[in-house]
């Protein structure tokens, strides 16, 4: 159900906290599981030394880092701070605090009715001059500051910016509405 005034619509949804232990050599397989589990297509990681890029196709997961050597960052568990797997109907949020390893799934289509709104998020670079496409990721730059990150998407129009697409959940408490969760659904 759409709320054309307000450009919000309704949904059921499920969402699920849990703690988790992750050796080194886990982590991509336990992201590459998750992501077969819930039909996640993306990843979005921050790192103590850059962003990570992926995307899931099947059972193979693939780092923009693979494709794109200027933008190779490292996924391991020592530098990863959080990251997000996430799809057009699921989230899986993996992130860490000084109790360890944590993990948040918010699931469209189950559980709860939810009033919720998608926004679309510029990210920094255009494909400018420098850009290109390569198996499935877009090279784009920002500036003089010559910051570079590969989204996985293709088809980016050269002096556009890419949109990260984010859905808002919403609840009323204490008389106003307030957004309670959100997660990341695409790019576009």
């Amino acid at each position: 159900m759409k709320d054309k005034l307000l450009n919000r619509a309704l949904a059921q949804i499920a969402t699920r906290t849990f703690s988790l232990a992750l050796d080194d050599d886990d982590l991509e397989k336990w992201m590459g599981a998750r992501a077969q589990e819930f039909g996640l297509t993306y990843l979005l990681a921050y790192a103590e030394d850059g962003v990570i890029w992926g995307k899931f196709a099947g059972n193979r997961f693939t780092l923009a880092g693979q494709v794109f050597s200027e933008v190779a960052v490292a996924l391991n568990k020592q530098t990863l701070d959080q990251a997000r797997l996430f799809g057009e109907h699921a989230e899986i949020f993996l992130w860490r605090d000084d109790a360890g390893w944590h993990a948040r799934a918010i699931v469209d289509g189950a559980g709860e009715s939810c009033d919720y709104f998608d926004e679309a998020n510029l990210l920094w670079g255009t494909r400018g001059n420098l850009g290109r496409e390569q198996g499935g990721f877009t090279l784009v730059f920002e500036g003089r500051q010559d910051m570079r990150h590969a989204p996985p998407i293709v088809n980016v129009p050269y002096q556009e910016r890419i949109k990260l697409i984010v859905r808002n959940y919403l609840a009323q408490i204490e008389n106003e509405t307030r957004i309670v969760n959100t997660r990341l659904i695409g790019l576009e």
